[in-house]
């Protein structure tokens, strides 16, 4: 199956710099965060640009915290937020780390590069392998009930 995006709706370069500035992001951070040149980006916001993959479609959505289906149609909300909650961050932390430890990480991982998430993506897949593989009697973290952090104050 092909990668390559054939159609967006013709306002897409629109509502990618809708969703570059509410982020407060240049077009090299998002050039970054998709692995590409500053200049494909540009090109993606001009009205008669190129039309980016569907992985850097993903990567857009991801670091400008937009939806991507938002992005690709213009349907749907654009950002994520359940009824009566107006803090949009907070909420898809809410949603995604499930402790202080993980929304220090998941703060940490957006800044960084496509390329250097792969790689700690694969370094991370090989500790949990080699956890689940071992004979040791180390519980899971989420498991112990303390994050890293009030482990360390306990620690101290």
């Amino acid at each position: 199956m092909s990668e390559h995006v054939t159609y967006l709706a013709s306002d897409f370069h629109v509502r990618l710099r809708k969703a570059r500035l509410h982020a407060r992001l240049t077009q090299g951070d998002i050039a970054a965060a998709a692995g590409v040149s500053r200049n494909a980006v540009t090109h993606w916001e001009h009205p008669d640009g190129t039309v980016p993959t569907l992985s850097h479609l993903s990567s857009v959505a991801q670091v400008t915290g937009v939806a991507f289906e938002w992005l690709c149609t213009g349907r749907g909300r654009m950002l994520f937020q359940a009824e009566g909650d107006e803090n949009d961050a907070a909420m898809i932390l809410r949603y995604c780390a499930q402790d202080e430890t993980e929304e220090r990480i998941l703060l940490e991982l957006r800044r960084l590069s496509y390329t250097q998430v792969l790689a700690i993506s694969t370094l991370v897949a090989s500790l949990a392998e080699e956890a689940s593989a071992s004979s040791d009697d180390e519980t899971p973290r989420r498991k112990r009930g303390r994050t890293a952090s009030r482990a360390r104050a306990a620690d101290d």
